[in-house]
C-alpha cells in the first residue's frame, strides 16, 4: 500500500466510523442545537454574537469562528443537519489525515502514520460530537493540529527566521478567531523553543514575541468589537464564568459534580440572585472574579489541590466522568483510552529513546504546546472533551508503538 493510499484508507475510515455514529447516536430528532446554534441564529436575525446567560442578554460570550460558519450555513440551506454534518465530519477526516501525514514525517514510518489516522479517525470523543450536536469539536482539533504543527515548523534549528515567525502568529491569530486556548498551545511551543536555543535564546525570544504580536493584532479586531459593547478589553466574557466553575467551594475541577448537577446549581441562592441572575454583563464577570478571589485567598490550599486535581483529570479521569453517558458508553470509552495511554506513553518512550535530536527536539516541542493547554485548563474548569488534543498526541506516539510492535512479531510482514 502506498502513503497516498494509506491515506485514503484513513479518510475512509473517518467517514465510515461517522456514518455509523449517526446512525446509533443521532437523535431522533436531530443533531442536539446548544449555545452556537442558538447565537448564529440571533446573528441571521440581525441580533449580533449575542446569548442569554443567567438573566441577561451578553455580547461576549463565546469566539466567533464557529458561530459565524454556522449562520452562514443556517443562511444558505435553512436549519437542516445535512450542511452541518458535511462540516463536521470533514473536520473530522481531515484531523485524521493530518494526524497520520505528520506522525509519518515525524516517525519517518507510514506504518506508524497509518495505525495513528486511524486511531485519530475513530476518536470516540471525535466522532461521538460529529455526529449527534452540533459543535466545533472537530474544527477545534483540525486547528489545534495546524498551529502545533506551524508553530514546530517555525521553530526548526537552521530555519529561525522572522518571517516563519510571522507567519506561525498569522495562522495561530486566524485559529484565535475560533479558540482561544490554541494561544496557550503556542505559547507552550515557543517556551520551549526558547529553552533549547542554546547561545540563540535572545533571539528566539525576539521571534517569539513577534509570533505573539502577529498573531493578537490578527484578532484584536474582536477585542475592540468587546470594548465597544461591553466597555472592557475581553476576548471572552465567559471566561471569568469558567475560571469560577473550577474553583469555587462546591467545585471539583469539572462543570458538574458526579450526578451531573452543574455547579452553579450548588450555588447559595441569596448569593446567584443577588449578585449574578439578572446583573449586566460586566457585573457578572466582576462578581465570579471576586468569587474566586475570596475563594483562593481563604482557602489557599484547597485551591491549589484542585489545580493539581484538574492537572491529573486532563491526564487521567474527571470526577464527573459518565455523567452525561451510558454506564456501556462511560466503561467502553475509560477501557480505549487506558489502552491509549499506556501505548502512547510507551511510543513516547521509544521515540525518545531511539530518535534523532531532531526528532527529539520536536517531541518536546509538541510536549510544551500541550502542557500550554494543560495549564490552562488546571486554572479554570476541565471536561473530558478538553483533553482530545492530548489523545490526538497519544495517538501518534501509539501509532509508532503499534507499528514497531507488529514488526517485532511478524518481522516478515509490513505494514504499509
Amino acid at each position: 500500500m502506498t502513503p497516498r493510499a494509506g491515506l485514503l484508507l484513513v479518510a475512509a475510515i473517518g467517514l465510515g466510523s461517522r456514518a455509523l455514529g449517526a446512525a446509533v447516536l443521532r437523535p431522533p430528532g436531530g443533531l442536539i442545537r446548544q449555545e452556537p446554534s442558538v447565537m448564529a441564529a440571533n446573528v441571521n436575525a440581525g441580533l449580533g454574537f449575542i446569548h442569554e446567560q443567567y438573566g441577561t442578554m451578553v455580547y461576549g460570550l463565546k469566539e466567533p469562528g464557529h458561530i459565524a460558519l454556522l449562520a452562514l450555513l443556517l443562511r444558505v440551506f435553512g436549519d437542516r443537519d445535512l450542511p452541518i454534518l458535511v462540516l463536521q465530519w470533514t473536520c473530522g477526516v481531515a484531523v485524521a489525515v493530518l494526524a497520520a501525514a505528520l506522525t509519518r514525517r515525524l516517525t519517518a514510518d507510514a506504518g506508524a502514520g497509518l495505525v495513528a489516522g486511524i486511531l485519530v479517525a475513530t476518536n470516540p470523543f471525535l466522532v461521538s460530537y460529529d455526529s449527534r450536536l452540533v459543535h466545533s469539536l472537530s474544527l477545534d482539533m483540525l486547528l489545534f493540529v495546524v498551529t502545533v504543527a506551524t508553530n514546530v515548523w517555525a521553530v526548526e534549528p537552521g530555519h529561525w527566521t522572522w518571517r516563519r515567525a510571522a507567519l506561525a502568529g498569522a495562522v495561530t491569530g486566524v485559529a484565535l478567531w475560533q479558540r482561544s486556548l490554541l494561544l496557550f498551545g503556542g505559547l507552550g511551543v515557543w517556551a520551549v523553543a526558547v529553552l533549547l536555543s542554546r547561545g540563540a535564546r535572545l533571539r528566539e525570544a525576539a521571534r517569539a514575541a513577534l509570533w505573539l504580536l502577529v498573531a493578537v493584532a490578527l484578532v484584536f479586531p474582536w477585542f475592540v468589537r468587546n470594548h465597544q459593547l461591553i466597555g472592557r478589553w475581553v476576548y471572552t466574557s465567559d471566561f471569568a464564568h469558567v475560571l469560577w466553575l473550577g474553583n469555587n467551594p462546591h467545585s471539583n475541577g469539572t462543570y458538574t459534580d458526579d450526578r451531573g448537577i452543574r455547579v452553579i446549581d450548588h450555588m447559595d441562592r441569596a448569593v446567584f440572585y443577588g449578585r449574578i441572575s439578572g446583573k449586566s454583563e460586566t457585573e457578572q464577570m466582576d462578581a465570579f472574579l471576586e468569587l474566586v478571589k475570596a475563594w483562593v485567598r481563604e482557602h489557599p490550599s484547597a485551591a491549589a489541590a484542585l489545580v493539581a486535581r484538574k492537572a491529573l483529570a486532563f491526564v487521567w479521569f474527571a470526577p464527573n466522568i459518565g455523567a452525561e453517558y451510558t454506564r456501556r458508553e462511560t466503561a467502553a470509552y475509560m477501557a480505549w483510552y487506558v489502552v491509549l495511554l499506556a501505548l502512547g506513553m510507551a511510543g513516547a518512550w521509544y521515540l525518545w529513546r531511539l530518535g534523532d535530536p531532531a526528532r527529539r527536539r520536536r517531541l518536546a516541542l509538541v510536549g510544551g504546546a500541550m502542557l500550554g493547554i494543560i495549564a490552562l485548563h488546571a486554572m479554570v474548569a476541565i471536561n473530558m472533551k478538553h483533553r482530545v488534543p492530548l489523545e490526538i498526541v497519544l495517538s501518534v506516539c501509539a501509532g509508532f508503538y503499534v507499528a514497531r510492535a507488529w514488526r517485532a512479531v511478524r518481522p516478515e510482514a509490513r505494514l504499509p
